[in-house]
């Protein structure tokens, strides 16, 4: 087993304007497009198309909103103890950019999980941040 150096991801940006750049993008599109990256990460192809009929706005926040369904399914397998579908699930919220505070955030969660799955990498991992 790998050995680790527990370290926190900086936070993100408490003074994020909202929506600081967002584009015109269909949720639908996204999936077409990222789909399958996603379940060769590892995550759940039923969960995957599940959430694909679930999420109906690209950058919205709340209920349907890509990022907040997305790290339902994050948040979900954190409880568990998954570490490392979790941090896959947190990655997938932060699409397609990370210039939203939400999605900064989701990208804190998803290092944070990484480093957390990995003492069970097969390899050493230290993260350094520099």
């Amino acid at each position: 087993m790998g050995q680790s150096r527990v370290s926190s991801f900086p936070p993100a940006s408490t003074d994020m304007p909202p929506n600081k750049f967002t584009f015109d993008v269909k949720p639908e599109n996204l999936f077409e497009e990222r789909s399958a990256q996603f379940v060769n990460w590892g995550l759940p192809e039923e969960q995957v198309r599940s959430l694909a009929s679930t999420v109906s706005d690209t950058w919205g926040d709340g209920p349907g909103g890509w990022v907040y369904e997305w790290s339902k399914v994050g948040k979900a397998y954190e409880e568990q103890g998954d570490h490392m579908t979790a941090a896959m699930a947190f990655g997938a919220a932060k699409f397609p950019t990370i210039s939203t505070q939400s999605r900064q955030d989701a990208l804190a969660k998803q290092v944070d999980n990484y480093v957390k799955a990995s003492p069970k990498f097969p390899v050493a991992f230290d993260r350094r941040i520099v």
